[in-house]
């Protein structure tokens, strides 16, 4: 135990026993204190996930955008122009995106991989 203490000097809890300050583990051995604040939450993997499908989904859009935008213009008005539009884009888009996902998939992964290297994306940690 620590040196005897004057009725005004404080106490503390340390396992359920009255202690000096000075007799507690984590003073005594150099450990943090119990009081201390914890780590601050960074989702960086799940952020990782978000940008890659993000990217993923973007360059399925590229791939895509084109071709919709051929089938848009050669549209004309009519009675049937809102079902007929989303018939033909619906099957353009199909035809465009056909043997082209795994391109997008590699894409969004060397995207991912190297904002992710060089710490670019928003949110990720700075290199010390």
């Amino acid at each position: 135990m620590g040196p005897a203490l004057a009725p005004w000097e404080s106490f503390d809890v340390c396992f359920g026993k009255l202690t000096h300050p000075s007799d507690a583990p984590y003073v005594s051995r150099g450990m943090a204190s119990p009081r201390s604040r914890p780590a601050p939450f960074r989702p960086q993997i799940t952020l990782l996930l978000l940008y890659f499908f993000a990217f993923f989904l973007l360059f399925c859009v590229l791939f895509v955008a084109f071709d919709l935008f051929v089938v848009l213009s050669e549209l004309e008005p009519g009675p049937n122009f809102e079902a007929e539009a989303r018939q033909r884009g619906k099957d353009a888009a199909y035809a465009a995106i056909e043997g082209k996902l795994p391109l997008a998939f590699l894409g969004a992964l060397a995207v991912m991989v190297l904002g992710a290297w060089t710490r670019r994306f928003p949110g990720m940690r700075s290199r010390p």
